[in-house]
This record gives structure tokens, C-alpha cells and sequence, in this order.
């Protein structure tokens, strides 16, 4: 790879812009039938999610996942499933497993730029020689 230029940097200002802008994916659960849309969370809740998860992973994590997923938060689902005191008690309710919470943690983790990055997304090189 070659050094960037200011050239290079200006030239990608709409892919870093579109980068910022919310982000939305589809999550399939099979065992429910269908697909989720999700969407990537305002600056200050993903503040609230870190501290959460600093505090209590898991927890953390299934605040991610009701705060993604705007269905997750309807009045009806939850007088149904019986979380109308605790509300987040939802994610608990319906993805009972907590492989099924990290799984759908990671995406949601992905879409808000804290996952891990793909290797070689970013990495060092070290310089050879300075004076040449």
C-alpha cells in the first residue's frame, strides 16, 4: 500500500461520511421464523451499552439488542411476554440461550463500529529505513 496523500483522504470523504450515518442490517432467527431489522445506536446510547456491559456483559449485550431492534420495545410484544415492569426482560424472554445473545450481540457490536475489525482492516508496518 502506498502512503496516503491528502488527495487520497479528501477522495474518500463520502464513504467515511456514509460510514457515520446510522446503519441497518437484517438479523435472521430461524427459531421465530423471520428476520429482525436493526439498526446502529446514537452516540449517547452507545454510551449507555459500554457502561452496561462494563458493568455486566451479558446484560450489557441484551441492552444492545433492545435498544437495536425497535419492534423489541412495542407495548404489545412486551405485555405479552410479560415484561412490561422490565422491559428488557424481552431479549431475555425470546433468545433464552446465551449463545443466542452474544451471536446476535456480535452483529449489533459490527453494525456500531465496536467489533473487532477483519484482520488486515487496519494493521502496523514497520518503516525500514528512515533515511532513505
Amino acid at each position: 500500500m502506498a502512503l496516503l496523500k491528502i488527495e487520497d483522504i479528501i477522495a474518500k470523504k463520502e464513504l467515511v461520511k456514509e460510514q457515520a450515518r446510522e446503519q441497518k442490517c437484517l438479523i435472521t432467527c430461524t427459531k421465530l421464523g423471520g428476520d429482525f431489522e436493526a439498526h446502529s445506536l446514537i452516540k449517547g446510547d452507545l454510551t449507555d451499552v459500554r457502561s452496561k456491559m462494563q458493568e455486566n456483559y451479558l446484560e450489557g449485550t441484551q441492552y444492545l439488542i433492545y435498544m437495536s431492534i425497535d419492534p423489541l420495545r412495542d407495548p404489545k410484544l412486551l405485555e405479552a411476554y410479560d415484561c412490561k415492569t422490565k422491559s428488557t426482560r424481552i431479549v431475555e424472554r425470546l433468545f433464552p440461550q446465551e449463545n443466542e445473545v452474544a451471536a446476535i450481540g456480535e452483529i449489533l457490536m459490527d453494525l456500531n463500529g465496536i467489533g473487532q475489525l477483519k484482520p488486515g482492516q487496519i494493521f502496523r508496518k514497520e518503516i525500514e529505513d528512515l533515511k532513505n
